[in-house]
């Protein structure tokens, strides 16, 4: 295959992953320009392959998490439930808790982009 032919499917795999995750982000109800954190944490959505990585964004006062796929995943949990929360710098976590509805409780995130989310659910300013 040649590199053009090779660049042409690469650039076009990308842009229906970006539309996947445009639509999911949407159904989620995050604006098209809000800011979403990718996280390493993974999460069964259906596929055959590799689970996609979940994102995660702040609507209102809310933390919602999500990620495309066959069945696509959105879960929304109030900053009310996540009063105990905390970043492990150890493991590279954000614990949320206690949230005793949340199907995740653990979200694998970079130091920075981990406090600027628990700054949010804590209600403090940058």
């Amino acid at each position: 295959m040649s590199m053009k032919r090779l660049a042409n499917v690469w650039t076009g795999c990308c842009r229906r992953s970006e539309r996947k995750w445009n639509a999911v982000q949407a159904q989620a109800g995050i604006p098209a320009g809000g800011h979403a954190v990718q996280t390493w944490t993974r999460v069964d959505t259906g596929g055959w392959g590799l689970n996609p990585r979940l994102r995660a964004a702040v609507r209102g006062r809310e933390l919602v998490l999500f990620a495309p796929g066959k069945r696509p995943f959105v879960e929304s949990v109030p900053f009310a439930a996540l009063g105990e929360s905390r970043y492990n710098h150890v493991t590279g976590e954000l614990v949320l808790a206690p949230a005793p509805e949340a199907q995740v409780r653990r979200l694998k995130v970079p130091p920075v982009e981990g406090r600027e989310l628990l700054e949010e659910i804590q209600g403090k300013e940058h």
